[in-house]
């Protein structure tokens, strides 16, 4: 932090996103992410039809659950290939 920056004296507003993207919890990840890359931004404020707060969407959540469907793929893959000899 700077030097006139004394943490000390900080508050959450002073440092906070102002104007965070948000989204509902219904949007597609396909437009989640084009949202992120469009934002640059590695999170997004997920809200219900009220407008309430139900999370927060990470870039490492999005790429945990593309890990793990990579691991399902590739499965699947090598099952289909041990069938074949």
């Amino acid at each position: 932090m700077a030097k006139e920056l004394r943490p000390q004296a900080l508050t959450v507003r002073a440092v906070m996103t102002g104007n965070p993207v948000c989204v509902s919890e219904h949007t597609a990840l396909e437009e989640a992410i084009a949202l992120m890359r469009g934002y640059h931004v590695r999170r997004l404020i997920v809200v219900n039809a009220k407008k309430e707060l139900v999370g927060v969407l990470a870039l490492d959540d999005l790429l945990l659950r593309l890990g793990e469907e990579q691991q399902a793929v590739a499965g699947l893959m090598r099952a289909a290939r041990s069938r074949r000899e």
